[in-house]
């Protein structure tokens, strides 16, 4: 599996994960919540790097395709 595939699996989980995260933060009691907000925030840190990674990578292989 080559690494952009790698990339584009890894951002397609963390987007789901992010998103099943936010409507479980709607049911968890308040106490919760703090802990649960910070762990989506995380992610969606994460979930940046990879794009970012992803577009990088693809930059790079348009430049070495000139």
């Amino acid at each position: 599996m080559d690494i952009r595939k790698k990339l584009e699996d890894e951002i397609a989980r963390k987007r789901k994960l992010i998103e099943d995260s936010q409507i479980i933060l709607e049911k968890i009691p308040g106490h919760l919540r703090q802990s649960q907000q910070l762990a989506i925030d995380i992610y969606k840190r994460e979930f940046g790097v990879l794009e970012s990674e992803l577009t990088k990578l693809e930059e790079n292989s348009k430049i070495t395709n000139v």
